[in-house]
């Protein structure tokens, strides 16, 4: 992996570039789009940011036709960014770019460095799903801090009306999914029966109709692209430390199922995080 074009004719042949090249260089272009599922999970996505200086990497037309262009430049897609030349069974790719300083390109020359590595693992951030910790849960119709002083509404309407909009608009603009770890209740009961009351005492107005806001918001979320996981009946985990009993943390579980059934949830959920 070269992090940098190398004007030198030693080198011309590694980088793909044609024999008669004159590295010319681009002077304009800046940022960086991705074209190859090298990267994985963000291909066909842009960086570009105000105030990115230009890469000044050799122009397009030094390069042989039979190099594969892995990223372009953000402002000319014509433009290589990241070049990959086979030689052999071997790669050798070039990062067509003088300005790898800046934290944006951190994550795209350690990703190069993996691609040219056989048989090493691609490590992937768990960016692309994001836990929505107690969501759904018991809601308040009551104005609590630091709510009440900010937006003077309820618990309830915050989370319905102001929260998980704007979490949604954001999941949309980002192309994020959301796993909402659902948590029923946030009593300390460990011991049977396991009731529902917090889940179900808070209100909403929904096309002028009240209606159960807990319940309202799960269905929402199981309505999107969005996963409805679990989070427990209650803000305890399933370990012995907090169950005296192991046979009531089951009795939970079947609660929940019940629970999860009776409000028309969709699917049982196949992802728990514990509180």
């Amino acid at each position: 992996v070269l992090t940098g074009p190398v004007s030198s004719q030693n080198f011309a042949f590694l980088q793909g570039l044609k024999t008669d090249t004159e590295y010319n260089v681009d002077s304009l272009s800046v940022g960086y789009k991705l074209f190859s599922k090298a990267f994985p999970g963000v291909e066909g996505m842009t960086y570009n940011y105000d105030g990115l200086l230009p890469h000044y990497g050799l122009l397009a037309e030094e390069f042989k036709s039979s190099v594969n262009i892995l990223a372009s430049t953000a402002t000319d897609e014509n433009q290589p960014f990241i070049v990959s030349n086979k030689i052999g069974l071997g790669e050798v790719i070039t990062i067509n770019s003088y300005v790898l300083g800046g934290k944006i390109y951190r994550g795209i020359i350690f990703s190069s460095i993996i691609k040219g590595l056989q048989g090493v693992p691609y490590q992937v951030a768990n960016v692309s799903t994001i836990f929505l910790d107690d969501f759904p849960a018991p809601l308040y119709n009551q104005k609590l801090p630091p709510i009440d002083e900010e937006y003077d509404v309820t618990h309830a309407e915050f989370v319905s009306k102001i929260w998980w909009q704007d979490m949604q608009a954001f999941a949309d603009t980002f192309n994020i999914d959301y796993s909402a770890m659902t948590a029923f209740n946030y009593n300390a009961n460990v011991v049977p029966p396991f009731d529902f009351q917090e889940w179900r005492q808070g209100s909403i107005i929904y096309n002028q109709n009240i209606v159960q806001g807990s319940i309202f918001l799960a269905n929402d979320v199981k309505n999107t692209r969005h996963e409805l996981a679990f989070h427990g009946y209650n803000h305890f985990s399933l370990w012995e430390q907090d169950w005296d009993n192991i046979n009531f943390m089951i009795s939970s579980l079947q609660a929940a199922r019940k629970r999860w059934r009776v409000d028309n949830l969709g699917k049982l959920p196949t992802n728990y995080v514990p509180p």
